[in-house]
């Protein structure tokens, strides 16, 4: 552990500190799996549980040492957990009190493992939804279940790397004696705390109390409802029942007041969902209808509301599924418009995505209208990646300064993310040109 340290936290029990600072892209940790088992969609826990068995004692010992949930509690996770170990008792010679903790161990400490290198490519009928090789098995390991979660981590782990291990990068400065953190969940800079809270309780069986669940809520910022007020009101809500809102130019505000507009963002966010669930559904949609829910809602809520990078997600699924059917039928003219013009939208829309992501990340307003260079946000760089892939298809005169720009200030973090030898990483770097930082 050259580099780092256990240490029991008063709140979070133990955790992975930092004992000297670490810069983006430095590995804070690495180690290789104590068990590996099949985590593929619908699979039983019976390989999990046969890897246990079948591990040597001082495994299963650091296996059992890992944190859980109270079997007693009567949470929705750990009641399920239970039914299906009472099913399974006497299973490999154990007992459905050992099957029911190991149970929560898995789900409270898996990590999602490959074990090789991969390759990344177009993929799921031209829309970027996943790569070749994602993987369908999970690991424990013993140092990585103690790495805590933030919403605003400091870490990224990958298991594709040459020796099967596990690698723990700095995706943001980390200082000397600070706990090393990554996100449970995806989309924490397009959820609402709340939202995150719900997963981490759902999933995890635990409140998220990071700085950014404790502050106020950046995801969901609005114009003031309050007459000729040019602030924006954000909410802050961990437990309590009501959101507390508060402007930047007024102060606290009145739940009343904030009625209507709340009413327009429900009806925005149930549109969406919608129009989502259709896409992937493979419905043929034209992606302007993605693109007028993305533009009311910067109208009417606030242009770094996360509703807008939601919705511009939605339109590059759209351009780049539509651009790819029409390449796979050999033909230059799609449903909604050429390849040319469907993959180009693509990359307009993964720019202002990305942009309103930034402002979330950096407490500006701005959004997709924002005039200033905020830092790169890690966990937008398979967005960018992507957005690469959409223009490398284009001919070099066909590619502009602006677009370039801004996939070449993610190169960095693609590296972190991909691995230094990815050659679809190195090709990007290629197109986009110049050197690379992290920030």
């Amino acid at each position: 552990m050259d580099g780092t340290r256990l240490e029991v936290h008063g709140t979070l029990g133990r955790v992975v500190v930092a004992t000297r600072s670490f810069a983006p892209g430095e590995v804070v940790m690495a180690e290789q799996p104590l068990i590996v088992f099949d985590a593929s969609p619908g699979a039983s826990p019976e390989s999990y549980l046969q890897a246990f068995a079948s591990a040597t004692s001082l495994v299963q010992a650091s296996v059992l040492d890992m944190f859980h949930p109270p079997l007693d509690k009567d949470t929705p996770v750990v009641v399920a957990r239970r039914r299906v170990a009472n099913g399974l008792d006497g299973i490999f010679g154990l007992s459905k009190e050992l099957i029911h903790k190991l149970l929560l161990i898995r789900d409270t400490n898996c990590h999602s493992y490959t074990g090789h290198e991969v390759a990344y490519s177009e993929v799921m009928g031209g829309a970027f939804g996943g790569v070749p090789g994602n993987s369908t098995k999970a690991a424990l390991f013993d140092l990585g279940s103690k790495v805590a979660h933030s919403c605003c981590p400091n870490v990224s782990y990958t298991s594709k790397s040459r020796h099967g291990g596990l690698v723990y990068l700095a995706i943001r400065p980390i200082s000397a004696d600070e706990i090393v953190t990554y996100s449970y969940i995806d989309n924490t800079w397009t959820s609402t705390t709340r939202e995150r809270q719900a997963t981490c309780l759902e999933e995890k069986d635990f409140l998220c109390h990071c700085t950014r669940c404790a502050g106020l809520d950046t995801t969901c910022a609005i114009f003031c409802p309050t007459k000729s007020c040019a602030g924006f009101a954000n909410p802050k809500s961990l437990t309590q029942p009501l959101q507390q809102w508060t402007c930047t130019v007024c102060g606290p505000l009145d739940e009343s007041g904030l009625r209507t507009v709340k009413q327009q963002e429900s009806s925005l966010q149930q549109e969406l969902e919608e129009l989502d669930k259709l896409a992937r559904l493979g419905g043929a949609i034209h992606p302007n209808n993605a693109r007028s829910i993305a533009e009311r809602a910067a109208k009417t809520l606030s242009p770094a509301h996360r509703l807008v990078a939601r919705a511009y997600d939605v339109v590059v699924t759209l351009c780049a599924s539509h651009a790819a059917a029409a390449q796979r039928a050999g033909s230059r003219q799609g449903n909604y418009g050429s390849q040319v013009e469907l993959r180009m939208q693509a990359v307009e829309a993964a720019e202002k995505h990305v942009k309103v992501c930034e402002c979330i990340a950096a407490g500006c307003h701005g959004g997709i209208i924002c005039t200033i260079s905020h830092p790169a946000v890690f966990e937008c760089a398979n967005t960018v990646f992507f957005a690469a892939q959409d223009l490398m298809q284009q001919l070099p005169r066909q590619r502009s300064s602006g677009a370039l720009a801004f996939v070449a200030r993610y190169v960095g973090h693609m590296r972190t993310m991909h691995g230094e030898a990815d050659t679809d990483v190195a090709a990007v770097q290629q197109m986009a040109g110049g050197e690379y930082t992290l920030y």
